[in-house]
């Protein structure tokens, strides 16, 4: 019994190449489209830069036309100029030449009155600034001075307070002036006027306070001492020469660290 033969056949297929046309189709389509908008965007740009030129050609017309109105203004006057004979006429010409002269002498008046200003202005400037300077210096020298008399004002105070100033006053009667001699020692004596802001006098011995004593006393003053206890032989001649010679005096005792004047105003208060 004879067996039949299987067919071996193998079926063919069209599918691959349908994909391949389809895709070659689709990229045709995109192609297609693609040069479709080139085409119609390429106008639009066109059209935009001849708008663009043709506004500058016109810009460049109207600068063009405004420069030959210009030129033709020009040459009207000129022609104007001529026609009138001004070139031949020496006298129109001199008139002219003095007309610009007179106008550049006006301009360079007037440059000299500004430059004058300028200069008026510089010296008043610095008139104004040098016054301000020596203002300024004079008003810091006055409070510098403010500033050291109030200290020394309180300097003062304070040691009225802590007994270490002592201020005499003249008596109602007494003569035309009285003198403080402070004697601190045999050779440190001062002396000041009361109720006179002076620096105190100051003396290096006593020899040169009674020679000074006895000329004040022919011009009527008085005297008040104060006595410390530094100054031994002070205490021993001057009270007893002054009482010997009829010179009106008298005397307190005061302690080492006591002062009745000041290095400032002597023997007034402040």
């Amino acid at each position: 019994m004879s067996r039949r033969k299987r067919k071996c056949s193998t079926r063919f297929s069209l599918f691959s190449f349908q994909d391949i046309i389809t895709c070659l189709m689709g990229i045709m389509l995109l192609l297609t489209l693609m040069i479709c908008l080139q085409v119609t965007d390429k106008p639009t740009r066109s059209s935009e830069e001849v708008q663009k030129r043709s506004t500058e050609m016109q810009a460049d017309v109207l600068s063009l036309q405004a420069e030959m109105s210009d030129l033709e203004r020009q040459v009207s006057e000129n022609t104007a100029v001529l026609e009138s004979g001004a070139l031949s006429n020496q006298t129109l010409l001199r008139e002219k030449q003095q007309a610009i002269s007179a106008a550049q002498a006006a301009a360079e008046r007037e440059l000299l009155v500004m430059l004058q200003q300028s200069m008026n202005s510089a010296e008043t400037l610095n008139s104004t600034k040098s016054a301000a300077e020596t203002k300024r210096q004079s008003s810091e020298a006055s409070i510098a001075q403010l500033i050291q008399e109030a200290s020394r004002q309180e300097k003062s105070i304070q040691q009225m307070l802590e007994g270490r100033r002592v201020v005499y006053n003249r008596y109602v009667g007494s003569a035309s002036a009285c003198w403080i001699i402070e004697v601190t020692s045999d050779t440190n004596i001062k002396a000041a006027q009361i109720g006179r802001k002076q620096v105190p006098l100051t003396f290096s011995s006593v020899n040169e306070v009674l020679q000074w004593t006895r000329e004040r006393h022919r011009e009527g003053s008085e005297f008040l001492l104060l006595l410390k206890p530094g100054a031994s032989l002070a205490i021993d001649r001057l009270p007893g020469t002054l009482r010997e010679e009829g010179i009106a005096h008298g005397y307190d005792l005061l302690g080492q660290d006591q002062t009745a004047l000041d290095p400032v105003t002597g023997a007034d208060v402040l």
